[in-house]
C-alpha cells in the first residue's frame, strides 16, 4: 500500500498538471500552425507527466522482490550443502 506521503505527492502533482492543462485549454486560440503544434506538444507532455506520476504512485503499491544475484544464489546453495558440526 502506498504511504500517505506518496499519495499526497501524487495528488499535488495531478493538481498541478490539471491546472496547467486548464491553462492551455483556456488560453487564446493558436494563431499559426506552429503555435498549434507547440500547444499539442505541451499538452501531450502533460499527459505523459500525469501517467508517470501515476506509475510512480502505483509502484509504491506493488511489493518489491529482492533480486538475488547468481553469486549469492551459489553461496546460499553451498552453505546449505555443508554438514552441520555438533
Amino acid at each position: 500500500m502506498p504511504s500517505s506521503g506518496a499519495s499526497e505527492i501524487w495528488r499535488r502533482e495531478c493538481e498541478a498538471i490539471n491546472q496547467e492543462m486548464d491553462r492551455l485549454i483556456l488560453s487564446d486560440w493558436p494563431r499559426t500552425q506552429e503555435e498549434n503544434q507547440v500547444r499539442k506538444i505541451q499538452f501531450m507532455a502533460l499527459v505523459e507527466r500525469r501517467s508517470e506520476a501515476a506509475r510512480n504512485f502505483l509502484s509504491e503499491a506493488t511489493p518489491r522482490r529482492r533480486i538475488i544475484s547468481t553469486e549469492e544464489r551459489a553461496s546460499h546453495s553451498t552453505e546449505e550443502e555443508k554438514p552441520l558440526h555438533s
